[in-house]
């Protein structure tokens, strides 16, 4: 890679291609052209072909080098790619989509001060004075966060990391302290932040992890760039981090000192201390690809590696299935009714969880006891909201559910499901406050880690069930599909599982002795019945057993 100006255009600073590879055949040197690029085949109905992808050195988004074509075969597609690399070495001026823009800086804190010197006499709630993030922590208690304007990694107004109770109080402090840094910026010791020089700005770890967070990872999942920043934000911290270490200084040495010592010594976990290592690793290389350090000093350490192959070659975990009346005590212990159907969703039909939070209410079919799916709301961060998105397969499916579960879906969703207000998403288990009465503000959307806190924690300490977690909840669903006689194809197909992988049966479906009883195995031997049938008959015997109904 060459920084310059690419022929053809006016934009300085700009990463070109070096255009040719010179290989050694004895004493000569020759030419040889740009390799790189893949081919991939498209699965959807409509549009079945192979397709060819640029390099992701000249495309970070991997766009088409043919926009909208497919082709037949996987050979036309490798000479399509073959033929459009050498006409941008002839002529790279010909592919404006691929001249790659500079870096945009980062506005600083002193930036900020000059465009506001001083606070308002009488200051009143705008984006100025109230920006910021106030987040509420697994301990209840409320944290501030800086914007992420002034501090790329939102970090605590509070540099002794004080909490508060209530989340009034916190909204308090992080205006009062912003105005206080507008007023006196030179009060406030902001180390760390995005070099500001648009000419030749200093490449600390601090300023390519965030560039690595606008560019390369600009159109990844929106959960894996919030782990992404939460690993920055542990290479970045201002007292056992080193963001404001040059990329062309680190070596092996001290990246192997940083990570077993200083990390280990201020209680980083081990787990997050090698998840911030494969982020830092995965930064370095790319300055590697753009010619900005010789080498990668992070690779060579055992967090880099990884087991080969995919998942279906893991070890299983040990999750031990609740007996049947484990399983109406968890469900009896959620006090909310709507609460209750969705965790009995969870534990029968086994949708994950964002699946199982986004089912609209006319997607309910009683002649069948299925649920059809095929988006789910999913926050991309908590600045740009919530966005509709295509399951983790991209595949839609339809969830089975026992005849008597879907009866009371449908019962509640014509006597009690009411229609959303504003900005609210028309879901058919909406999100509740503890008090249960819904949010005026907010999608309505139930998340991951509000259900666990609000709902599975407490009641799996009322159950008596400590180490319970809600994906095991997917475990009982594909047993509970198992014994109903449905094939390995079919769990795999209810569960959302890709086809040929063997994760349904390795990691969720489990021999369940201590839940077996005789009027189990009459439904589970009656040959008779359909697997849909043996479901809705597995769920009537486990009413009968336990003595009780949670969809009353």
């Amino acid at each position: 890679m060459v920084a310059g100006e690419i022929p053809g255009t006016s934009q300085p600073g700009t990463v070109g291609i070096v255009l040719v590879m010179s290989t050694k055949r004895g004493s000569r040197e020759t030419a040889e052209p740009m390799r790189g690029g893949t081919v991939k085949k498209q699965r959807s109905s409509d549009r079945a072909g192979w397709i060819a992808l640029w390099p992701r050195s000249l495309d970070p988004r991997r766009g088409n080098v043919t926009p909208g074509l497919a082709y037949p075969t996987r050979e036309d597609a490798q000479e399509a790619l073959a033929g459009k690399l050498p006409a941008y070495q002839e002529n790279p001026s010909t592919f404006p989509h691929l001249i790659q823009p500079s870096p945009r800086p980062i506005e600083s804190a002193q930036a900020v001060a000059v465009s506001h010197p001083r606070a308002p006499r009488n200051p009143r709630p705008s984006a100025d004075f109230s920006d910021g993030t106030v987040r509420q922590l697994r301990s209840r208690r409320y944290r501030a966060q800086w914007p992420r304007r002034i501090d790329p990694d939102e970090r605590n107004i509070n540099p002794d990391g004080y909490t508060y109770a209530t989340e009034s109080e916190a909204r308090t402090a992080l205006r009062e302290t912003l105005i206080r840094h507008y007023s006196h910026p030179e009060e406030f010791d902001l180390r760390f932040e995005t070099d500001t020089d648009e000419v030749t700005p200093e490449r600390t770890i601090a300023f390519i992890t965030e560039e690595f967070l606008r560019t390369d990872a600009a159109d990844l999942s929106p959960s894996t760039v919030t782990g992404y920043r939460s690993n920055r934000r542990v290479v970045c911290h201002p007292d056992h981090g080193i963001g404001d270490k040059l990329a062309t200084e680190l070596t092996h040495a001290n990246l192997f000192e940083w990570r077993n010592v200083t990390m280990k010594d201020a209680g980083v976990t081990k787990h997050t201390r090698q998840g911030a290592y494969r982020f830092l690793s995965s930064v370095l290389s790319r300055e590697v690809e753009l010619g900005n350090i010789p080498m990668n000093p992070a690779l060579g350490s055992t967090a880099r590696r990884r087991r080969s192959g995919n998942t279906d070659d893991r070890p299983a975990q040990r999750v031990v299935l609740p007996t049947r009346q484990e399983e109406m005590d968890l469900a009896m212990a959620v006090p909310e009714a709507v609460d209750r159907l969705l965790l009995l969703v969870l534990m029968w039909a086994g949708p994950r969880f964002a699946e199982a939070a986004s089912i609209l209410p006319d997607r309910l079919d009683g002649t069948t006891n299925t649920i059809f799916i095929d988006k789910k709301w999913q926050r991309r961060s908590r600045s740009e909201g919530w966005e509709l998105r295509p399951l983790k397969t991209g595949e839609a499916r339809d969830l089975q559910l026992p005849a008597g579960l879907m009866s009371a879906l449908i019962t509640w969703r014509d006597n009690h499901w009411r229609p959303p207000v504003g900005d609210r998403k028309a879901v058919l288990f909406p999100y509740l406050a503890s008090s249960g009465v819904v949010h005026r503000s907010g999608v309505g959307v139930w998340e991951a880690s509000t259900w666990r806190n609000q709902v599975i924690l407490p009641a799996r300490d009322t159950a008596g069930l400590p180490t319970f977690r809600t994906k095991d909840l997917r475990t009982n669903a594909a047993s509970n599909f198992h014994d109903a006689g449905f094939s390995h194809a079919q769990v795999q197909e209810l569960l959302g599982h890709s086809a040929g992988s063997a994760v349904t049966m390795r990691h969720y479906v489990r021999p369940a002795p201590a839940r077996a009883s005789a009027a189990f195995e009459r439904i589970r031997m009656n040959a008779r019945l359909s697997s849909p049938e043996r479901l809705s008959r597995m769920w009537d015997a486990w009413l009968k057993l336990t003595g009780s109904d949670p969809t009353q």
